[in-house]
């Protein structure tokens, strides 16, 4: 076991307007009307990409040798260990489900890119197919991005470890034709419904986004006012996908910028999630609570972490939230889990963990708080209106 190079703890200093609403919702304890006390850990040089509810974060890290390998750590960031690889010189871990199966790539001694899937429990590297692995649910379904023909990206989705993969990459009939699509998948929920971006191999659409589940593959078209351009990054067990899409204002504005959205599998319905003033958004996970992570611009164009809920409210920046060291960002949420802590990229090349103090299971309880506020306040609005 290894540690990670550097860590250390940042503490969030709660806003008036956050502690409101944790009051309102009558989460606060008695003795401490205010928002729960955060924490944000600092795991070091690592480019963390994934967490379980434990707290548990996997990626990838430089080791002392100077090659790249994937790593998982222990409960709330705890710990380092350094996957092997596939007889290769390099491996990553891109997904971990709770109970510590773990997906990822690694080269083989051909140097070939190859998806395997590992555990916590300290078992070695199992090669699924060659490609990249994209995500594994919490039955233990996997999703690889494998090569399909003539330069085309095929979807497998695994039921198990050590099933035979089903090709789900998805066509469609137009006219007398049948055209073949090149997908490539970024996650699945517990349902086994598989997000990603398709693109049409006669290069004659814009891509669009993908669920596949256990019966039948859905495709959805950006509602007015979004470009057809579009990529979906994660979709919770409801069914709602995240990601962003491109977003044209007519002139005289005449601009076309990216913006985080959400989008309902079941009804198609899309929502534009907002950004923190500038002129992009991108939305990376949403939890089974509906908070979603992601980047922003602001107006000086600057790239912030941020967290906001599907249900309505405010887009919080979380540098307002947390007390880091001087000259250091929080630009990027990369993941959050359903306890509500959240993996995020500083300006400095480090990877936090965002967490409550002492437990997580606050910082839950809070953030279900907030969902009920902002449902609130939704109505209210409306009936204003």
């Amino acid at each position: 076991m290894k540690a990670a190079a550097t860590t250390g703890n940042a503490t969030v200093k709660p806003t008036l307007q956050l502690a409101a609403l944790a009051m309102s919702a009558g989460l606060a304890c008695a003795s401490a009307q205010a928002a729960p006390t955060l924490s944000a850990f600092d795991l070091g040089l690592v480019s963390g990409v994934d967490l379980n509810a434990s707290g548990q974060v996997v990626g990838s890290f430089v080791n002392s040798s100077g090659l790249t390998r994937g790593f998982f750590t222990g409960a709330n960031g705890q710990g380092l260990t350094e996957l092997g690889t596939l007889g290769g010189s390099s491996s990553s871990a891109v997904a971990i489900n709770n109970a510590g199966l773990i997906v990822g790539n690694a080269t083989t001694a051909s140097g070939a890119g190859t998806a395997f899937v590992s555990n916590t429990s300290g078992a070695g590297l199992t090669s699924l197919a060659a490609g990249s692995a994209a995500g594994v649910n919490s039955s233990g379904q996997i999703v690889v991005n494998a090569a399909g023909p003539s330069g085309s990206t095929q979807i497998l989705r695994y039921d198990s470890a050590t099933s035979a993969p089903q090709n789900i990459t998805p066509t469609y009939l137009q006219g007398q034709y049948v055209r073949s699509r090149s997908g490539v998948a970024t996650g699945l929920n517990d349902a086994g419904s598989v997000v990603g971006t398709l693109v049409e191999t006669c290069n004659c659409s814009a891509n669009l986004r993908l669920i596949s589940g256990p019966g039948s593959i859905g495709y959805y078209t950006p509602s007015s006012g979004f470009l057809s351009n579009s990529t979906a990054a994660s979709i919770n067990n409801a069914g709602v996908v995240v990601g962003s899409a491109g977003v044209y204002e007519p002139p005289p504005v005449g601009r076309g910028s990216s913006q985080a959205v959400a989008v309902n599998s079941l009804t198609g319905e899309w929502q534009n999630l907002g950004n923190l003033g500038g002129y992009n958004a991108w939305a990376y996970d949403i939890n089974n609570l509906g908070w979603v992570v992601g980047e922003s611009t602001t107006a000086d164009g600057a790239s912030h972490a941020f967290m906001v809920n599907i249900s309505g409210g405010p887009m919080l920046d979380l540098n307002n939230l947390i007390d880091l060291p001087t000259g250091v960002a929080m630009s990027r949420a990369l993941a959050i889990n359903d306890v509500g802590q959240v993996l995020a990229l500083g300006t400095n090349a480090h990877t936090y963990l965002l967490s409550a103090v002492p437990e997580p299971s606050t910082l839950a309880t809070w953030l279900l708080g907030l969902v009920g506020v902002s449902a609130v306040a939704r109505r209210r609005q409306a009936t204003k209106l």
